[in-house]
């Protein structure tokens, strides 16, 4: 079936059939020939880089290469690499010193000799019987009983223990509780020698063992001591 064609029944309304208007004037000048040109020479300019500093050392040599150089001067002596080469300071050298890496060193301290076979014992010295009496008179006047023991002492010669036993004085301890103390020193050999004399010996006291070569010295020598005092 042949299609129908459209029948309109108004004017065309797309306006195609119309008669076209004259274009509008621009309103832009036309370009100036001579500026486009400047502009375009202007960009095809191109900056030249800085040129590196060994390649103008090496033309300032082949410009100077031609020119006479002047004559040395007679008064002064050639330059060396000695005059030109920087000098040291000792104060610099010895900032850089602690720098360096230290090499330490053991501590080496001489032995000391110790004689193991010597004892230490204190002793206790006592006051008789009969020393009680002036010592109390002396104390009454204001004399220090201790320091009249201590004088005694110091008047003593120096006691050497033997290695044999001697018994206490058998004489009885004053009441008045005065008595000096004492560090002597004994040989381990003489004090075991005076153990095996006594029976038990190694279980009694040491300074019991002792006292016996010290009392007779102590008790005479307080004796003068005390006789002194008193006049």
């Amino acid at each position: 079936m042949a299609r129908q064609l459209i029948k309109t029944t108004r004017e065309d309304a797309t306006g195609f059939h119309k008669p076209k208007k004259a274009a509008r004037e621009s309103i832009l000048k036309p370009l100036d020939e001579n500026a486009v040109n400047a502009f375009t020479q202007k960009r095809q300019q191109v900056v030249e880089p800085p040129r590196p500093a060994a390649e103008m050392q090496s033309e300032d040599a082949v410009s100077t290469e031609g020119t006479p150089t002047p004559a040395p001067n007679d008064d002064r002596s050639p330059v060396t690499p000695e005059d030109t080469a920087p000098t040291s300071n000792p104060a610099d050298e010895k900032e850089a010193a602690p720098d360096a890496a230290v090499e330490l060193v053991d501590l080496v301290v001489p032995p000391r000799k110790r004689n193991s076979t010597t004892l230490s014992i204190t002793l206790r010295l006592r006051v008789l019987e009969r020393h009680v009496e002036p010592l109390t008179k002396l104390q009454s006047s204001g004399v220090d009983v201790q320091g009249i023991m201590k004088s005694a002492f110091n008047q003593l010669s120096k006691v050497t223990f033997e290695p044999r036993y001697v018994a206490q004085v058998a004489e009885a301890s004053g009441a008045g509780g005065w008595s000096l103390r004492t560090t002597v020193a004994v040989k381990s050999e003489t004090l075991q020698a005076i153990q095996a004399q006594v029976r038990g010996g190694a279980k009694a006291p040491r300074s019991k063992l002792l006292l016996g070569q010290i009392e007779p010295a102590w008790f005479s020598s307080l004796d003068q001591t005390i006789k002194d005092y008193m006049k």
